[in-house]
């Protein structure tokens, strides 16, 4: 049971999927059961956390995301955890540029939203954020 999380578009996805494709073990994506609409219409918060409870109960999964209240859930259960970030607001926002050009399903208003999210998230700007802090790794038998 793997957990990847970690700041947008530090390569989160990409190495969920490089990871299944070299361990054949299942992806879920929390974007996936929080957005019906990527960065504009979420889905219903406790549904999603209902569903990832679910993930988060069988034997074998890679999860990854950036949702707080979704990957809560897996951090007891997973047998290992990667956090991704970036040493500065500048390299995170030029790769989230560079990604809206790969990316077919992101638009340009998504792509505006997401810098600016960024940058409330990072200076905590708007809203209280608090962290999950993972302090030192644990060996599990």
């Amino acid at each position: 049971r793997i957990l990847i999380t970690g700041e947008a578009a530090r390569g989160k996805t990409t190495f969920a999927c490089a990871l299944k494709g070299r361990l054949e073990l299942p992806v879920y994506s929390t974007d996936t059961y929080l957005w019906k609409v990527k960065f504009r219409e979420q889905h219903d918060i406790a549904h999603a956390q209902a569903v990832m409870k679910d993930i988060y109960q069988q034997d074998e999964w890679i999860v990854e995301g950036t949702t707080k209240e979704l990957i809560e859930g897996g951090i007891d259960r997973a047998d290992i955890i990667f956090y991704f970030e970036f040493g500065g607001i500048w390299s995170q926002w030029i790769a989230i540029i560079r990604r809206y050009f790969v990316r077919e399903e992101d638009s340009f208003g998504s792509m505006l939203r997401l810098l600016r999210h960024v940058v409330y998230k990072r200076y905590r700007i708007g809203y209280m954020l608090s962290l999950i802090h993972i302090s030192e790794p644990t060996r599990r038998s």
